[in-house]
């Protein structure tokens, strides 16, 4: 994951939270500003290279059923 802070300045605070939890269960994690530096950093064009996989060779198939609806009293889509 690659966060960009650039328009925050030194001293704020950027949290990250989740919207389905109540409380502490909210708050994901807290991020402090705390110095004003050029980064030339870059994300590669290519991140890695996944094999792809035979499905018969699974030892175990199982299937899921997504949906959305109401949860802690937020809304998934």
């Amino acid at each position: 994951m690659v966060v960009d802070f650039s328009a925050y300045r030194v001293g704020q605070h950027v949290e990250l939270r989740n919207l389905a939890g109540e409380g502490a269960q909210a708050r994901v994690m807290r991020f402090a500003v705390d110095r004003d530096e050029s980064d030339d950093s870059a994300v590669p064009a290519r991140l890695s290279t996944v094999e792809a996989l035979d499905p018969a060779r699974a030892a175990v198939t199982r299937d899921f059923d997504f949906s959305s609806g109401s949860m802690h009293g937020g809304r998934g889509g």
